[in-house]
């Protein structure tokens, strides 16, 4: 189990590795527990990030609800929800419970940042600080969706954020050679998760959920 307190990339690790079935479908509880622990990361970032953990944790915590729920069967995995939220009008739903399609497509953005900034510091200069590449990737993703007051607090923010060392060596408790691997790891794993997640949402034209 991932701890309360600490984030550890091998955790991230085990975690998406539980996200993909045998018939290639998003098991819905995996992916919820691997963004518990993501959760953690953008901790480590800083009050950069605080507004997207407290966003993600509010998104799974939603999802988390309806796999609790009478409906839980219809959320088992992320095209379960989506056939049914489609089939029943519920995608665009905006009172409680809110729309499942909606709730995960902001945690799918958030996806798509953490795998952008994870391979940018794998092949940067670790001594060096994550300012720079932790802005482009912002630019490249969230960035798309948030208003323009939220995209200029996070670049005032960025010049706060560590070097890639200092990130690294909080990042569990291996050396920096076995969390650089770990990191690539869970690069691997999450990057077909979030392009199933990506040809879903295509597939219905979704990704325009308000």
């Amino acid at each position: 189990m991932a701890s309360a307190d600490s984030f550890d990339i091998e955790i991230v690790y085990e975690l998406f590795t539980k996200c993909g079935r045998d018939d290639g479908r998003i098991d819905m509880d995996g992916y919820a527990e691997a963004f518990d622990e993501l959760c953690k990361l953008f901790n480590l970032l800083g009050t950069v990030f605080t507004f997207v953990t407290s966003d993600v944790h509010e998104k799974i915590g939603i999802l988390r609800a309806y796999r609790q729920s009478e409906l839980a069967k219809q959320y088992e995995t992320v095209s379960d929800m989506i056939h049914y939220e489609v089939e029943n009008k519920l995608t665009n739903k905006k009172t409680k419970p809110l729309s499942g399609s909606r709730t995960l497509l902001r945690l799918h953005r958030a996806l798509e940042f953490v795998i952008d900034f994870m391979t940018a510091v794998t092949q940067m200069e670790i001594s060096k600080k994550l300012t720079s590449i932790a802005g482009e990737s912002y630019q490249k993703t969230l960035a798309k969706h948030h208003p323009w007051v939220i995209r200029k607090a996070v670049g005032v923010a960025m010049y706060t954020l560590p070097t890639g060392e200092q990130l690294l060596s909080k990042m569990g408790k291996h050396d920096m050679d076995k969390t650089l691997e770990l990191m690539n790891g869970v690069i691997q794993l999450a990057q077909p998760i979030y392009d199933e997640i990506q040809t879903i949402y295509t597939s219905n034209n979704l990704h325009n959920l308000a």
